[in-house]
Parts: structure tokens; C-alpha cells; sequence
């Protein structure tokens, strides 16, 4: 898998600060990892994306802000094997080549890889 987003991206953490990267929370064969990723951008080929889940089959959802400095006109496409779905502010913008409008400020983010 291919993925790439290279925006402004953070995570809350428990404090309420705004920490880089996306939480994310990784499953397969039963386990599950969490963990803080910098950008969703990786090339696992057909090993596992973490020790501690066995290699094969997994699914990954990554949920944090997307920010902004000023209003922009983003699209968001990718390259990869897999599905994938991004919502920005709650709406969908991936599946497909959507382009979004957004203001200044936070976004929350959500996507989904299986």
C-alpha cells in the first residue's frame, strides 16, 4: 500500500494539546496497536505494519485535525491496493477525486483503510 497525505496534520492528546500526527488504531487477526502516526504515507508490501500484528490482512483508521493556515481548495486522491475513505468535517471526500473547499482553522479528520 501507497499512501500519502501530506497536509498540517494533528492528534489531541490527553492534556488537550495538539500533538503532530494522526491516531491511529491498527487490527488484524484479532490483535490491535495504537499508535500516533506523522502522516498516513507507507509502503508495507505484504509484511504487517507492526510487530505485534501478524503480517497479512489489516485495516487501520487514523483520526486527528487537518489545519489549515489560510482557505484552500484541496483534493484528495491515491495510489494504492486496498479501499480507502477520507471524510473531512464529516464529509466524504475519498472515494473518488472530490475536491473540498475549506476556511482557515481545524478539521477534524477521519480515513480508513482495509
Amino acid at each position: 500500500m501507497n499512501l500519502l497525505l501530506a497536509l498540517c496534520l494533528a492528534t489531541v492528546q490527553d492534556g488537550g494539546d495538539l500533538q503532530p500526527g494522526l491516531l491511529a488504531e491498527y487490527s488484524a487477526g484479532g490483535a490491535r496497536v495504537d499508535r500516533v502516526d506523522l502522516k498516513p504515507a507507507f509502503t508495507w508490501g505484504l509484511s504487517s505494519p507492526h510487530p505485534r500484528l501478524p503480517a497479512g490482512p489489516f485495516q487501520v483508521a487514523w483520526s486527528g485535525l487537518l489545519h489549515l493556515v489560510e482557505a484552500d481548495s484541496l483534493l484528495f486522491d491515491a495510489d494504492l491496493e486496498g479501499t480507502l475513505q477520507i471524510r473531512v468535517g464529516g464529509k466524504s471526500v475519498y472515494p473518488g477525486t472530490a475536491r473540498i473547499d475549506l476556511a482557515a482553522g481545524f478539521h477534524p479528520l477521519h480515513i480508513e483503510y482495509r
